[in-house]
Parts: C-alpha cells; sequence; structure tokens
C-alpha cells in the first residue's frame, strides 16, 4: 500500500510539474516565438525594400505579393507602385488602382496615387478599376475582428 502510495504521489508530481512546465512556456517562449515571427516579417519587408531600391523589381514583387495578399498596406502600396509604373511587372493602371485602393485605409499617398490614376481613367476603366478594388478590398483587407 505504501509503494502505491508513493507511486500515486510521483504521479502527482510529474503531473503537476508538467503544468508548471506547460505554464512556462506559454509565458516565456511563446511570446519569444511571436517576437521572432514579427522580427521576421519586418526583414521580409525590409528585403523588399532593398530588392526594390537596386532596381530588383521582380525580385520585390516576389517578395511583397505574399505580404499585400496577407494585408501588409505598405506591401500593397508598393504593390500598387510597381504596376502604375510597370516595374518588375506589365503596366497595369487598373491593377495599380486596385492595390492602392487597399492600401488607401492606411496608406494616404496610396490614397492620393489612386485618386490621380482615378483622373486619368475612362468611365469603362473606372468602373473595371473600381469592380477590382472591391474584389481586392474582400480578398486582401486586414479585417479587424
Amino acid at each position: 500500500m505504501l509503494t502505491r502510495y508513493i507511486s500515486h504521489s510521483r504521479q502527482y508530481r510529474l503531473r503537476e510539474d508538467n503544468t508548471l512546465f506547460t505554464n512556462y512556456l506559454r509565458l516565456f517562449f511563446f511570446p519569444v516565438v511571436l517576437s521572432f515571427c514579427t522580427l521576421s516579417y519586418a526583414d521580409v519587408f525590409e528585403d523588399g525594400l532593398n530588392a526594390f531600391g537596386g532596381a530588383k523589381y521582380e525580385e520585390a514583387y516576389d517578395i511583397w505579393r505574399p505580404l499585400a495578399e496577407n494585408g501588409d498596406a505598405a506591401a500593397q502600396y508598393y504593390i500598387g507602385i510597381m504596376y502604375a509604373n510597370g516595374q518588375g511587372v506589365k503596366r497595369d493602371i487598373i491593377l495599380a488602382y486596385a492595390w492602392y485602393s487597399i492600401a488607401a485605409e492606411e496608406q494616404d499617398m496610396a490614397e492620393e496615387n489612386r485618386d490621380d490614376i482615378e483622373k486619368k481613367l475612362s468611365v469603362t476603366q473606372l468602373k473595371r478599376a473600381k469592380k477590382l478594388a472591391r474584389e481586392f478590398i474582400r480578398k486582401y483587407a486586414v479585417r479587424s475582428e
């Protein structure tokens, strides 16, 4: 009976130690991992800026496109610039308008650039651009929950 009590007591301590370990993971390990993810994300965007600044537009586009699709307004703005100027992609002012429209929620320059493009579009082009912008906003805009 004593061995059974010792065994039971040992299991309880192990379970208790396991709970403490889990709490330590929650308090210390996960925030550290998350901070590295945040730093990594910023580094990825910075890599895109370096590529863009070095006229490696295709590389910058490849870096920024996934960020833009995940709601990064700065990446969306730069993708808009690339489409507006034909840097690394075929020039397409309708796509530029759509990307600027998403970024305009957080980027003042994106709103200004979008409005400048709007003045240059025909009625038919503007209709297509606004429709595409609505689709992009539905797919790529960050939604606060």
